[in-house]
């Protein structure tokens, strides 16, 4: 997880004035902030989104871009990983049979 939020920390940096130490700190407090509404808020993630997400507004147009592209990002996370931890498991019982 953290490297996702240092990739988004870094493209921020390069779309942006900010400097990085104020840029990660943002990053570090809206996850803070997100985590504790979706903990101690009794809400899903479809709330949160809602109620952060003004219809037409900024953050709507970064959630439409994220609906877009992201599944393909995590579906081969998934398949990658997956494909690793298959390939570890047939070496480990190769070893161990042998």
């Amino acid at each position: 997880m953290a490297q996702i939020f240092r990739e988004f920390t870094n493209v921020g940096i390069s779309n942006s004035n900010l400097k990085p130490e104020d840029a990660e700190e943002m990053v570090i407090k809206t996850l803070y902030g997100t985590a504790k509404l979706l903990c101690e808020g009794n809400m899903g993630f479809d709330e949160l989104i809602k109620r952060v997400a003004t219809k037409g507004g900024i953050t709507q147009e970064g959630i439409k871009v994220l609906e877009m592209r992201t599944p393909l990002v995590f579906d081969e996370l998934f398949k990658a990983t997956a494909g690793k931890n298959e390939y570890i498991k047939r070496t480990l019982n190769e070893e161990w049979v042998n």
